[in-house]
């Protein structure tokens, strides 16, 4: 476990940063959509 941490290095750092931009993009989407289609808001074209 150590010796893969120490050998990726900031490689692991930039794919997680990357991996947290593709996942906050994703649950954007999902709350734009929720949003979107929420009961409890009025639909109003944006």
């Amino acid at each position: 476990m150590f010796n893969v941490q120490i050998n990726t290095g900031r490689k692991t750092i930039e794919e997680r940063r990357s991996s947290l931009d593709a996942e906050i993009d994703s649950l954007t989407s999902i709350l734009a959509d929720l949003e979107s289609s929420s009961p409890y808001k009025p639909r109003t074209p944006q």
